[in-house]
């Protein structure tokens, strides 16, 4: 996907003026995130021994390390009863999760041209494809269950890939769901309870990078599953942001925010995902679909 990139420095130009490849992004370990509530695990909320808030970690240098002594009696005083920490409703993660659909076809197909371990059917992994960051998904995941989940995960590194999987989806009869950071709070990911059909969640992160940034014209070429910190990070590296930043820009992915219209707290100034947007191509079952622009 190409997006018109505004100048956030000096940027550090090819001396003949061509295009520039960051490396791919390093994973870090540090970013492992939550599985049962918003955020990164090395950062949570918690009660102190003197009753007050603290934000463990130090991810966040303005919040971690430091207490916060006014935000229960802030609580306190909007909602108008006693909020207290000993008095929890607590629970209970991972919930039962259903067996997937067999679907021995369609999985002895896609190892054809993908490694085996692009494919998961593991419980943890299924279920955390089932849902996204509403509050009833969240509810659901720690004081209920989900009655439906994806069946098969599957994380295609390249294009064709994700081509050779739509395809061998239509000839198997099954359904598939993209999943980019999996912050979405619109259902998008609920599966539904009555689906008979082998549900696939097409896992993008794995193609994560920016292939090229052009500095004379200000555009990059950068993979559907790249989260927004990632982008962000690296962009800078080379005195670019994209200015798209939504509340989710930690975890979402560009392709999530394309195919959901999102917005961003900067978009008075840069626009919305769309005006950032100059070329694109999607995967289906007849073939790809592009609109070029640069």
């Amino acid at each position: 996907m190409h997006s018109h990139l505004p100048a956030a420095g000096p940027h550090q130009a090819d001396p003949q003026g061509g295009r520039l490849y960051p490396p791919p992004p390093a994973d870090d370990p540090r970013d492992a995130e939550s599985l049962d509530v918003w955020g990164f695990q090395d950062t949570t909320f918690r009660v102190n021994a003197r009753g007050h808030v603290e934000v463990t970690g130090d991810r966040y240098p303005d919040l971690s390390g430091h207490e916060l002594p006014n935000l229960l009696p802030w609580f306190r005083g909007v909602v108008g009863l006693p909020v207290e920490p000993e008095n929890r409703n607590e629970p209970h993660y991972p919930p039962a999760i259903p067996d997937p659909l067999p679907a021995p076809g369609l999985i002895s197909e896609l190892l054809g041209c993908f490694a085996a371990d692009q494919l998961s059917s593991e419980p943890r992994v299924r279920l955390r494809h089932g849902h996204g960051h509403t509050q009833a998904d969240m509810f659901a995941i720690k004081h209920g269950r989900l009655p439906r989940v994806p069946d098969l995960v599957v994380y295609p590194t390249d294009e064709d890939q994700v081509q050779a999987l739509v395809e061998a989806a239509h000839r198997h009869g099954a359904t598939l769901i993209p999943f980019g950071g999996g912050t979405n709070v619109t259902e998008a990911l609920r599966c539904p309870s009555d689906e008979t059909r082998v549900i696939v969640s097409v896992d993008m992160r794995r193609m994560n990078r920016i292939l090229w940034i052009d500095p004379v014209n200000r555009m990059a070429c950068i993979q559907a599953g790249a989260v927004g910190r990632t982008i962000m990070r690296q962009l800078a590296e080379y005195g670019f942001t994209m200015g798209h930043e939504p509340d989710s820009v930690e975890f979402s992915t560009l392709g999530g925010w394309i195919s959901t219209h999102a917005s961003g707290m900067k978009k008075n100034r840069y626009g919305n995902i769309e005006d950032l947007v100059l070329a694109l191509s999607a995967a289906t079952p007849q073939g790809e679909l592009s609109r070029p622009g640069a």
